[in-house]
């Protein structure tokens, strides 16, 4: 599997943090300057808040289960109650994912940084090509490309916190 390489501003775009902060953790780069997800630090600190929020709704459906007097009939209830909440979970998850409405947030992760690629490489050069002698036509090229990729960022962005605002809601009522 090739792992994307990410900027600064990237990583933390999808970590949803200041670029500076970045920066403060002192993570391993690539000899271009770029952030690999194949790096396990890099990795793990993308990844830690997603941890963090999994192991907290752990916690909270642990604290919901039945209170006992310790016997080992109310261990193996809980332990039970908990095998098939887990069990549940997993169906749900094997089920979004046949109806393809579920994909893992590092495949997420690896797409927009090929598409990111994608863009740089692809988008961005068009004004040279087609203003190679002609400098005013090139910048006026180039300036408009660069407004129309802010402008589909800030529309996906919108997108993702109304998207990931109901997917939230809905996970705290089906809870």
């Amino acid at each position: 599997m090739k792992y994307p390489t990410l900027t600064r501003t990237q990583l933390a775009e999808l970590r949803g943090v200041k670029p500076e902060t970045v920066s403060k953790q002192r993570l391993p780069k690539e000899t271009d300057g770029r952030y690999s997800l194949k790096n396990k630090d890099v990795r793990d600190w993308f990844m830690q808040p997603f941890k963090t929020e999994w192991e907290n709704a752990h916690r909270r459906k642990q604290k919901d289960l039945p209170e006992g007097d310790g016997s080992l009939d109310d261990e193996k209830l809980k332990a039970d109650i908990m095998l098939k909440e887990k069990q549940g979970r997993k169906l749900d998850l094997e089920f979004e994912r046949l109806k393809k409405d579920l994909i893992p947030s590092q495949l997420m992760a690896i797409w927009i940084g090929y598409f990111a690629q994608g863009v740089r490489t692809y988008f961005l050069p068009i004004g040279a090509r087609i203003g190679r002698d002609d400098v005013t036509l090139r910048n006026r090229v180039e300036k408009e490309i660069k407004k129309s990729i802010e402008k589909t960022i800030e529309a996906a962005e919108r997108g993702l916190r109304e998207e990931g605002g109901k997917i939230a809601e809905a996970l705290e009522h089906h809870e």
